[in-house]
């Protein structure tokens, strides 16, 4: 059986490994992205079971981005962001991600 595939998007290099190595060690494969280019070339090229996406990217935000997948897909998205008010809470989650 193949293990479920993990795309971090993250544009923090040191968190973002440290994050797959953590997924990896409990047998997810992972897919690493440092900004919405990357992002969408990965969605392309397989199938990503879950998406966890940074707010604060370089170029189009994590808000964004969130909002374009959910035009295209019903994958799931968890929100992973230095921002935690509530207000950023309820934006993200009224955008379409399923839990923040």
């Amino acid at each position: 059986m193949t293990p479920p595939t993990i795309l971090i998007v993250e544009d923090d290099p040191a968190l973002r490994t440290l994050t797959a190595r953590a997924l990896q060690e409990n047998g997810f494969a992972v897919k690493l992205a440092n900004a919405a280019p990357e992002m969408w070339q990965a969605l392309e090229v397989g199938q990503i079971d879950l998406i966890l996406l940074d707010i604060m990217l370089p170029g189009t935000s994590g808000i964004d981005l969130c909002r374009q997948v959910r035009q295209k897909s019903a994958v799931p998205i968890i929100f992973i962001s230095a921002k935690g008010s509530e207000v950023d809470r309820v934006v993200g989650l009224e955008l379409g991600a399923d839990d923040y």
